[in-house]
């Protein structure tokens, strides 16, 4: 029987926060603004400072507003931007979720993220109830070349 080794994450708001993930053994950080409001997408310069005192991997969350995930065109287009932002500044993974408006995953405006994401790992925010929301990478389907 082999146990299935687990990663921790931890998400962090501050650079101070960040060392301490990473000198307390975590594997990786997610790199967040506003974790007060169950975070947003954190300042480009926060990545930068971040990415010259840590050796673990950072991955970034990309959300635009707090609320839920469903988000508007003009929205969007600022998800898109961000992602290529983050992923052109060295971010290691983009944690990013959108929603259609009956809850489920918005796949086709997920698939919209591929082109720029080379290289990078996109996880992504998955509603589990109205108590909280669940961390998977994401696997794109094999019809999606």
């Amino acid at each position: 029987m082999s146990i299935e080794k687990k990663e921790l994450e931890i998400c962090v708001d501050r650079v101070e926060s960040a060392l301490a993930a990473e000198r307390g053994g975590a594997d990786r950080i997610e790199l967040c603004g506003n974790l007060v409001i169950g975070g947003t997408t954190p300042e480009p310069e926060f990545l930068r400072l971040v990415k010259r005192h840590l050796q673990i991997p950072i991955h970034v969350m990309i959300r635009p507003r707090y609320g839920d995930f469903c988000y508007s065109e003009y929205e969007f287009d600022m998800l898109c931007a961000a992602i290529k932002e983050f992923k052109n500044l060295g971010a290691d993974g983009i944690v990013c979720g959108i929603l259609k408006p009956d809850g489920t995953l918005d796949m086709e405006r997920m698939e919209k993220f591929f082109p720029f994401l080379k290289e990078c790992v996109l996880l992504y925010i998955e509603p589990l109830t109205f108590v909280g929301i669940l961390l998977k990478p994401w696997n794109k389907p094999a019809n999606w070349g």
